[in-house]
């Protein structure tokens, strides 16, 4: 009921591009809430020994699932699952 209009021009659609990128074009919002919370992050001068807690228990979340952003030690970022599939559903926001 969100986007009857949408909703009825995703089921008619015959190609895999028209799809992946209307799950592409999702998840801008999901990039756009971790870069907030990086940047939140980044003024309050949170380290990376920390940024687990940070995370965790922040009100910004994936607006996919709900559930709170992940953060990724290795490679020092906020990272979420969009609903793009493979390796461009996955997004990192580095520290």
């Amino acid at each position: 009921m969100y986007n009857p209009v949408g909703t009825m021009l995703d089921s008619l659609a015959a190609g895999a591009d028209y799809v992946s990128y209307m799950a592409r074009a999702s998840d801008l919002e999901g990039v756009r809430r971790a870069e907030l919370l990086t940047v939140t992050m980044r003024d309050a001068g949170v380290q990376p020994k920390d940024a687990a807690h940070v995370v965790g228990s922040s009100n910004l979340c994936n607006p996919c699932s709900g559930a709170a952003f992940e953060w990724n030690q290795d490679s020092g970022s906020v990272v979420f699952g969009g609903l793009e599939k493979g390796d461009r559903g996955r997004h990192a926001l580095v520290l």
